[in-house]
């Protein structure tokens, strides 16, 4: 019992600590705190112009499965390590043979679903995602028998270095059991792919041309372990995690421009264009995808010869071409959770290069935009939720696609504006 106690008592630490660091937590709360507040503001940003999709409902919805989920997966821990402390300590390495077995089917399913389009041979998946759920397997396992064999300490006494040691190690290698298997799969696939003539995808992901300002985000997915919902996961890189969901969400083609110079390791099938040959191949592909993703990344000033002061997006010469082509309706423009005047920056920049009005976002808190687009109508279109933490971006990219397939309608512009009595009557957005 007191194995179990202990062990119990490390989980809920670890997740009391990684919860007080969590920035996403303060923003989280003060936006839930005023609610009447956020309705006045979306209401009067839609009055003006703005189109308003609140993806809040459907977020919180998730939050409460992948809650549920968690605690599954540590009750079911906790009835392995009582059946542990019951059975000669021989079976342990079964027991967890056993469970490293349920986790790795488990997360399977979430691990290997990078989909390029046409971009490697079925050997080299297939080799890839061997390699990749082996070293997942052993990860469970290892991990899943370092917390078994910790009862032999913890029962001696409730203190032993060795067993608090086994049990944290074992909870860390569950936590991002999956990690090396996605490293594996991903050097696989940027190493052996190709951009074949003709290729074609679904989504096209545009990478940012710098991710040196893009933050970190912390992930705790199934994408990363069996108990990264219960632990709160890990940090990696925004750019990386968003090209996670987008390549997990179908076929996808990861275009980056270049300028000429060589590009860090994608950590992903993607394929480095020059300037030169952007509109070449470009064109075709953006034109056949049904889903354009972009980051709308920091802003960037520049001085032109002629004198004067500029400032635009990371992305102005793709978005300049994506208007001059007419797809600027089928793009998703995903703000990273950055600082508030990061985030308001962001957005200014991008509406003056595609000459809309900004006069909108002025009266709504930045912070609550998640992503926005331009609908066929010709309108900025705001996704609003209340958390700026990972949970709110599968959502995103979810709802979006959505209403570019058409399997849910988008709402009326006005509703909101309705609601405070500053209808201009419903329109489509």
């Amino acid at each position: 019992m007191m194995y179990v106690l202990v062990l119990l008592a490390i989980v809920v630490v670890f997740r009391c600590v990684q919860w007080l660091l969590d920035p996403s937590r303060i923003s989280r709360t003060s936006l839930a705190a005023s609610p009447a507040d956020r309705i006045e503001s979306m209401a009067l940003a839609e009055a003006r112009g703005l189109g308003i999709r609140h993806i809040h409902p459907v977020t919180r919805l998730q939050r409460r499965r992948r809650l549920i989920r968690s605690v599954i997966t540590s009750a079911l821990i906790l009835v392995y390590a009582a059946v542990a402390q019951v059975l000669p300590s021989q079976l342990t390495i079964i027991l967890a043979a056993i469970a490293g077995g349920i986790f790795t089917s488990f997360s399977a399913f979430h691990v290997f679903r990078l989909r390029p389009a046409g971009a490697i041979g079925r050997g080299t998946a297939a080799t890839s995602r061997v390699c990749g759920i082996a070293v997942t397997l052993a990860f469970n396992t290892f991990g899943m028998w370092m917390i078994l064999h910790a009862a032999d300490y913890v029962e001696a006494s409730w203190a032993s270095p060795i067993g608090v040691a086994l049990i944290i190690g074992g909870l860390i290698l569950l936590n991002s059991a999956t990690s090396p298997a996605r490293v594996i799969e991903r050097n696989f696939v940027t190493y052996a792919a190709r951009l074949p003539r003709g290729a074609t995808a679904e989504s096209v992901y545009l990478r940012p041309f710098s991710e040196t300002r893009i933050q970190r985000i912390a992930w705790a997915g199934a994408e990363r372990g069996p108990i990264s919902s219960l632990l709160r996961g890990g940090y990696t890189s925004f750019e990386e995690f968003l090209g996670t969901l987008i390549t997990a969400s179908g076929p996808t083609i990861t275009l980056a421009r270049t300028h000429g110079r060589e590009l860090p390791l994608l950590r992903r099938p993607s394929w480095a264009l020059l300037d030169d040959q952007w509109d070449l191949v470009a064109p075709r592909l953006l034109r056949e995808a049904r889903y354009i993703y972009l980051v709308a990344g920091p802003t960037y000033v520049h001085v032109p010869p002629g004198g004067g002061v500029v400032t635009t997006s990371g992305q102005y010469f793709e978005v300049s071409r994506l208007r001059a082509w007419g797809l600027l309706h089928k793009c998703l423009f995903v703000l990273p959770p950055e600082r508030r005047d990061e985030a308001g920056l962001s957005i200014e920049s991008f509406c003056d290069e595609l000459g809309l009005d900004t006069t909108p976002i002025q009266h709504i808190p930045v912070e609550t935009i998640v992503g926005f687009t331009i609908s066929a109508t010709g309108r900025l279109v705001a996704y609003i939720d209340s958390g700026n933490d990972w949970q709110t971006y599968p959502t995103l990219i979810d709802t979006f696609r959505n209403h570019i397939s058409g399997r849910e309608d988008p709402p009326s512009h006005g509703h909101w504006a309705e609601f405070a009595d500053l209808s201009t009557g419903l329109t489509k957005q």
